[in-house]
This record gives C-alpha cells, structure tokens and sequence, in this order.
C-alpha cells in the first residue's frame, strides 16, 4: 500500500501571508479542493479570518437548484461577508465564472431592533416582498409565521429562525428559537432582514422578469415553459437559477469581485489551465442541454464571467503558489498501522521534529491520546514546537515539509488522496 504526500496549499499559503495585512482570495480547482484548503487552513493559528464560498454543486445550465444548505451558506457570506480586515476567501475556478445578483442586492437589507417602532402589518408585507414563504410554524430558511403579536422568521443566512415579540407598534424582544421545539435559545438585541430567496419575488420583479424574458426568447412560447409560468405565478422551480439575469435591471449580473475588493489572488501551477478547461466546459454544456424547446437557454455570458475577465483581474493582484516537488513522497508499508509506527519511531528518533496527526473523528483522537506518550492535543498548530499533536480537521492535505522538519498526516485523507490520484488518471483517458 503506497501512502502520499503533496504540497500542502494550506501550509503553502499560512507561511506566505505570515505578517501581511490584505483581504485574500484563494483560487482552488473545485468543490472538493476548496474544502479541503478551508478545513486545513482552519486548524493553522494566523491573525486572519477563514471563510469557504462554496460552489453551487450543480453543472452549468442544470434542470436542478442547489442544495438548501448550500445555498444559505452563500446567501449569508455573500450578504454578510467582509466585515473585518485580514480576510482569506477560499473559493473554486467555477465561483469565479459564476455570475451573482447584483451588488445592491445583497445591499437591501432591513434593521430590525429590539425596542424600535415598526408597524406589524407593514414588517409582514416586506416579508411577503423580500420572498419569504408565510407558514403555520417555521421549520425551513426563507420562511415565516405570525400568531397574535408575533412573527418568526428564518432569514437565509442564519443557523436558527427568529421570533420577534411585538407589543403594540413596538419589537419588545428577539430571541432565536428552535425548529423542532419552538422553544427559545437565547435573546438577541437585533438583525438585518435580507432578501428571503436567491431572486425578488414582489410584483415589480415578476414584472420585469416577464417583460425580460419576453424581449429575450421571442421565438419561444412562454405556454410551454413550465419556470416562465411558475415565476409569473410567484412561485420558484428546480432550475430556475438558468434564468436569474431576468429578475434584475438590464439582466446584468455581478461576479465576485464586484461584490469584494481583493489586495491579493492566489492561484496555483495548474490553474490558469483550469481556467481555460472550466471555461469550454461551460459552453459545451450549453450546447449539451440546449435541446429542449421548453426551456430556451440564455447566452452563456448572461450567467458565467468570460475568461478574459478572470485572466485580467489575476494579471493584476495574482500571486502563484508552486508545488515543490522535493516535498512530495510516497511512502510503501503494509498497512496504514505501520505506517502510523514509522512516523512516530521517525519523530523519537529526532528525524520528525513536530508531528500533527489529524483525524475527522473524535474517537480516533481519543485513541490516540489513549497509546501515544506526551501527545497534545490542540485547537490550532503552531508547527515551530517539538512535539506530537492531534487535532480534529475534518479534511486535510497530508503532507511533509522537510525544511521545517515537520509531518502533518491526515488520517482519513490520506487515503482519499490515492483514490483522487487514481480518479485524476482515469479521467485522462476518459476526456
């Protein structure tokens, strides 16, 4: 059994941003390579704020939406976002091509405060504008309920629903509450209320919308296309998402760095081939899919930035990480159990000077904690102390750094990167 390591983009990225002061997009190949960079980052102690943009995890031009959750993990970055300096975004080379709503969009925002007068008919009006769905109790985002004087509400970019006690034309209260048990979790004194959906749903949108689509697809009948006649019925279908630009002024669409300013992109060797990949992808896919008469497709440059845009905003903030191929082994043992004995008789030895073993499970930190002498376990690595750590990363790049002396070893990922080596190699022969 043959054992990897690479390169760590993570630790790549940690030691190069050490004592700089910029807000930072890192540019990985995918969704998978995204999260692992995120997670391992994460565990690094730095003076810089995390965050993962992730993908949508659907194929340009799908008939699907994207997961719930992910979108109200997109939702809740992109309207939240940057608030604080010192800022790393992971994101992947298909966010970059991604078009989103328009900056002001995620600028229309709503302050809700404790103690603050608001007129209760007028805040479920806006409601109803902003696309939230009115239910009997709130369970899911993009929802909300009313019951005498109060309304719940579950915005799209918070972890639980609110419920905001009025009396009389006053908010007395806001507290977040539980789905399952409608119970209170803890008060709050206030929050902003964003758009409930991906889209504006209230009549001047719908309006525009059908007045867009119309000028757009002429040769097309609006009878026969199922998400023309949902939308103009307020109402949202699998794959909508193909036609967001028609819900907006002038379809035009923002990418994300209109939405963020950036002092430093950091991309790596493979990327601006990837780019180029990503990008003949996404019109091959439009022809894939453009068949079907009841669902007309948009121009690709209504929904995906051109390369050139990409190209040109990393020609001017773009810093390149290399592999360093003096740092990538592979290691033949066995069985993963002897190869876990060499790298704790390597580090008695003094040929490891720090060792980071990392699991996704909690129970195999126990283990380890349990068999192995003077192991520490830590929230965050600081890799320039002697020592053997354990800490719970739910994905990371195994990897060696032999300048530094140090072996950072990814359980269950190491086993994931021979799978993905072997995937890469099949690929090759199958596109």
């Amino acid at each position: 059994m043959i054992f990897k390591t690479n390169t760590s983009k993570a630790y790549q990225i940690i030691n190069f941003f050490k004592n700089k002061n910029h807000n930072s997009l890192i540019i990985c190949n995918d969704s998978y390579d995204s999260n692992l960079v995120f997670h391992e980052l994460m565990c690094y102690e730095s003076n810089y704020s995390i965050h993962l943009l992730p993908d949508n995890e659907i194929l340009p031009f799908d008939n699907f939406s994207p997961n719930e959750s992910i979108t109200k993990q997109r939702l809740n970055f992109l309207a939240n976002g940057l608030t604080k300096k010192n800022n790393i975004v992971v994101t992947s080379i298909a966010n970059l091509f991604q078009l989103i709503q328009p900056v002001y969009f995620y600028k229309n925002f709503l302050p809700i405060a404790s103690g603050r007068k608001y007129d209760f008919q007028e805040l479920i009006k806006n409601l109803n504008d902003l696309g939230y769905q009115r239910v009997e109790n709130v369970d899911s985002i993009n929802e909300f309920s009313v019951r005498g004087g109060i309304i719940d509400v579950f915005p799209g970019y918070r972890k639980n629903p609110l419920r905001i006690d009025f009396f009389d034309d006053e908010i007395e209260e806001i507290r977040e509450f539980d789905t399952e048990s409608q119970l209170s979790i803890k008060k709050i004194e206030s929050f902003s209320l964003s758009n409930g959906l991906n889209v504006p749903l209230d009549t001047k949108s719908i309006e525009l919308f059908k007045i867009q689509w119309r000028d757009y697809f002429k040769k097309y009948d609006e009878r026969d296309c199922k998400i023309f006649n949902s939308v103009i019925n307020g109402k949202l279908i699998e794959g909508y998402e193909v036609y967001l630009p028609f819900f907006f002024k002038n379809k035009k669409l923002s990418n994300i760095f209109d939405i963020f300013k950036f002092g430093h992109l950091v991309y790596f060797d493979e990327s601006l081939d990837r780019i180029s990949k990503y990008e003949n992808h996404i019109l091959e896919r439009r022809q894939d899919e453009s068949l079907d008469i009841c669902r007309p497709l948009p121009q690709a440059d209504l929904l995906f930035a051109k390369k050139e845009t990409i190209l040109e905003n990393i020609q001017k903030k773009g810093i390149m990480l290399s592999d360093d191929r003096d740092n990538q082994y592979d290691y033949q043992f066995s069985s993963y159990d002897e190869f876990e004995d060499y790298l704790i008789n390597e580090f008695n030895d003094h040929k490891i000077k720090c060792l980071v073993l990392a699991s996704a499970y909690e129970s195999q930190i126990n283990l380890w904690n349990e068999n192995i002498n003077d192991a520490e376990i830590l929230n965050k690595i600081n890799p320039t102390e002697r020592g053997i750590y354990l800490i719970h990363v739910k994905n990371g790049q195994s990897f060696f750094d032999k300048d530094r002396s140090l072996f950072f070893m990814h359980k269950e990922n190491i086993f994931m990167s021979n799978f993905m080596a072997m995937k890469d190699k099949i690929n090759q022969f199958i596109y």
